[in-house]
Order: structure tokens, then C-alpha cells, then sequence
């Protein structure tokens, strides 16, 4: 279902539908492209024509690129999209992408590879137990007490069994955490897919995934996300870790490189912005933190205005991640300087969804606002002339996922079995609220998870299969 204020309609969640909204949304804002600076030439005039040609022919390279993305973007702000999707062999509760591959942890406990252009299953690992809804601990048992009430915050009436989290790097490194405790590493085997790529008598069965060992064994881990070769780890007992995985080691590392304690409460997600170099954890005490690897004890604190109209609350922030803002203004393709981009100022925000189904977005303040390499104002990140922006309508259930193809862009992904798509951009500071472009419907409520390229959008919330909606 696509609902854009009074205007809704349906669309079937088929094999290659192509879904086009039913309004037009009108923009001139562009999105901002790096700047390149001239290189001057050292030799003769010849040498001067052959820089000069090299740069034109970047500047026409760059302008296709942003030419493509200025269109995507339309695409995605109109709900143009085609839609994929592909079955597995068990319920699909959490997903992770490295484009073209998916890796999905399931309701047993099991993982499955999934190319997304073919949808073939190249590879599985086996869970270690079954992990379907409390049947890997006894409910009377300690472990059993802590995982009900971790499991209660995480999924509240809706827990489908199986994977907690589950995160695929851009070395095709996967690292699944389950319900019987810790974090357990697998690859690829794609050695086997080269040798029998001229074999014609291929069975469809899929290949065992190569197990590489566990860390954290006697924890319960919530929540991970990859980081290039850092994976952040979140756990039930009020910790972030962060272990650097080298996939040319034979050993798991021995020891995290940094080690965040006393959290505050379960710590329910963890996003690694690598623009600002900060990840953003949600705790069940209904805080959300901002942690550096750089500066590991200047930890900072946003409290999202859940029911601010109330005495006490039972919400918390269920989701985090940091978002760049479109910037207003930008009509134009300019030209690609150094100079010329000392006028494009980025603005970020942190971005969070609760468990009541709303969604705020708050600025966040840098240390000079640059183009090039921003860094975030650790002493005072949350500028105090800003409001906080409540995003509404939200969810009628818990917002359980976010995340942003463009600046100026944010999905959120409730168990109310909606995808909401926002637009905002930094001249909304002043405002309270911010409104959606249009809301996707008709997933289930098992919706947990989703990623995104910029072109494409994967997500679970469809039982057995993975849905693919593709806006390129």
C-alpha cells in the first residue's frame, strides 16, 4: 500500500512489479557531488591541452554520475521502483547486503547466501542448535529469564524466532549473532564456485558456508554492524565492543580494540557512520550514545522526547543511525572546484525510532562545517538553537530499522508492516515536525531489517523470501 496524505493504492508484492506513485513530487534540489581540484600541468603547452582534455572529460564523467543520481533520487522521492522477490528456504528474520549478495539469518538459526540479481542461494550455515522462539534455553534458567526480557524489548508481541543480528562485510566476511549467546563467523567457499562453474550437473543444494570460529561465546549479543574490518558489537549486559577482523588471520582476535562499558540498560542497536566516524547505540534505559573509537570517554547522550507530555514512560529508542541533510538551494550542477565548494556547507543528524513507533531526528554539530572531512563536535555534538523534529505520523507499532539512501533522506521500517519514506533538509531546523513523502505497505509484522545502496532497497518482512525494490 502507498498512502501520500489522502491519496493511497495497492500494489501486489510480485516478481518484477514496476510501481510508479500516483503524484508527482517537485524538486529542484540536487544532490552535491565532491570537488575536484585542477592539477596544474609542469611541461609545455602540449602537456596543458592533455590536462585540460583530462578534465573535461572528469567534469562530463562526474556530471553523468550526478545526472544518475539526481534521477534515482526522483525515483526514489516518487515510489518508482521495481520489485524482486526471492524465497528461501526458511523465514527470513534479518538481512544484511554487500550488492549483489545478500546474506539472511533465519528463524532456525540458520544463514543463507542469496545472489540478488539471480536470486540464487549460493551458500548456508548451519546453526549450531535451533534457535526457533525459546527452544535453545530453559525458560525457569537464569539465561532463560534474561533472554524473555531481552527478546520482549527487541521484538515486544511480535518475536519470530531465530537471528538477533546479522552483518555481511565488504569482504563477504559474514557474522551472525543468535540466540544461544556470541557471535559466529562464516565465509564463502567461492574457490567452489570457480571450479565448477562449467559443471552442468550442479545439484541445488547450496553449499556449506565455512565456519571461522566464535567470539563471545557466554554473551548474549543484540546487535553488530561492519565498519570496513571493525565490527561493532552490542550486547544484552550493557557493552559495545569492537573487534578488528583481519580475513587473512587464521584466528579470531583474542582481545576487542575498544571496549565500551556500563551502556545503560541492553544495548538494542549499534550504526557506524564512517563519514563522521561515530556509531550511534540504542539502550534500553532510553538513551541513545554516540561512541568514538579516537576519544572513547567523551561518550555522549541524546533522550529522545518520548511521550514528553507524560510523568514516566515505557518507551526507549529501539533504532539509531546518523543522517546527512540535503542541503536547499543547490539548483544547479556548479562547477567542480576546490573554490566552489567552500559554499556547500554539510549538516548531519541523528536520526532514532522507538518502540511507540515514533521517529526524531535531531542536529548534530560539527567542529567546522567542511565539505571534505566533516568531524563532529564531540564536547557539545547537539547544537542548543535547534529543536528536536518529531517525524510524523510514525509507526503504529515499534520503529525497528533505519536507514538513508540520500542526504536529505530517511526509511524507517516498523512492525506495523510499513517502510515510511521522509524528506528534510537542513533549513528545517527551526521546525518541530517534518512530513513523510508516502508510506509502503503490506509487509508483515516480522519486518526487522533492511539495507540499501542508494539504487536499491532489500529487506525482510516477506516470511520466506527477500524483497527487492529497485529504484536505478
Amino acid at each position: 500500500l502507498l498512502q501520500n496524505d489522502n491519496i493511497s493504492f495497492a500494489f501486489a508484492p510480485t516478481t518484477k512489479t514496476r510501481t510508479t506513485a500516483l503524484y508527482k513530487y517537485h524538486s529542484s534540489q540536487t544532490i552535491p557531488v565532491p570537488a575536484v581540484a585542477a592539477v596544474p600541468s609542469e611541461d609545455d603547452t602540449n602537456n596543458n591541452d592533455d590536462d585540460n582534455a583530462w578534465q573535461t572529460a572528469l567534469q562530463q564523467r562526474l556530471s553523468s554520475i550526478h545526472k544518475k543520481k539526481s534521477e534515482t533520487r526522483t525515483r526514489w522521492l516518487t515510489a518508482d521502483f521495481e520489485q524482486t522477490l526471492y524465497g528461501t528456504p526458511d523465514w527470513v528474520r534479518r538481512v544484511s547486503v554487500q550488492w549483489p549478495l545478500a546474506v539472511c539469518g533465519t528463524s532456525s538459526g540458520d544463514i543463507y547466501v542469496i545472489q540478488c540479481e539471480s536470486g540464487a542461494i549460493l551458500g548456508k550455515g548451519r546453526s549450531r542448535q535451533d534457535q526457533r522462539r525459546y527452544a535453545d534455553v530453559s525458560p525457569s534458567s537464569s539465561r532463560g529469564l534474561e533472554l524473555e526480557t531481552t527478546l520482549r524489548q527487541l521484538f515486544g508481541e511480535f518475536d519470530g524466532g531465530g537471528t538477533l543480528s546479522i552483518g555481511l562485510s565488504w569482504t563477504n566476511y559474514i557474522a551472525h549473532a543468535g540466540r544461544n549467546g556470541g557471535v559466529e563467523f562464516w565465509t564463502i567457499d567461492t574457490d567452489r564456485f570457480d571450479d565448477d562453474d562449467d559443471n552442468d550437473d550442479d545439484d541445488d543444494e547450496p553449499y556449506d558456508l565455512i565456519s571461522q570460529g566464535t567470539l563471545l561465546d557466554d554473551v548474549l549479543v543484540t546487535c553488530l554492524d561492519w565498519a570496513k574490518d571493525d565490527l561493532w558489537i552490542g550486547t544484552q549486559d550493557g557493552r559495545v565492543l569492537v573487534y578488528t577482523i583481519d580475513d587473512d588471520d587464521d584466528e579470531l582476535p583474542s582481545k576487542p580494540v575498544q571496549e565500551f562499558k556500563n551502556i545503560g540498560g541492553a544495548v538494542l542497536s549499534i550504526k557506524f557512520n564512517e563519514e563522521l566516524d561515530v556509531a550511534a547505540a540504542t539502550t534500553s534505559s532510553g538513551l541513545v550514545e554516540l561512541l568514538t573509537i579516537q576519544e572513547p570517554d567523551r561518550r555522549r547522550s541524546f533522550n529522545p522526547p518520548f511521550d514528553s507530555g507524560r510523568m514516566s514512560s515505557n518507551a526507549f529508542p529501539l533504532c539509531a543511525i546518523i543522517v546527512e541533510e540535503e542541503q536547499d538551494g543547490q539548483e544547479e550542477l556548479e562547477p567542480l572546484t576546490a573554490s566552489s565548494s567552500s559554499s556547500n556547507k554539510r549538516k548531519f543528524s541523528l536520526a532514532c525510532g522507538g518502540n511507540d513507533g515514533s521517529v526524531f531526528l535531531r542536529s548534530l554539530q560539527l567542529l567546522d562545517d567542511g565539505t571534505i572531512d566533516p568531524e563532529l563536535d564531540l564536547e557539545c555534538p547537539f547544537p542548543t538553537d535547534s529543536a528536536v523534529r518529531a517525524l510524523v505520523p510514525g509507526h503504529q507499532g515499534p520503529c525497528k530499522c533505519l536507514e538513508s539512501p540520500f542526504p536529505g533522506m530517511l526509511l524507517s521500517g516498523g512492525q506495523d508492516g510499513t517502510v515510511r519514506v521522509w524528506e528534510f533538509n537542513a533549513d528545517t531546523d527551526d521546525d518541530e515536525t517534518a512530513n513523510g513523502a508516502y508510506i509502503l505497505g503490506g509487509f508483515k509484522v516480522w519486518l526487522g531489517s533492511f539495507c540499501t545502496d542508494g539504487e536499491r532497497l532489500v529487506m525482510d518482512g516477506a516470511d520466506n523470501a527477500i524483497s527487492i525494490l529497485d529504484f536505478g
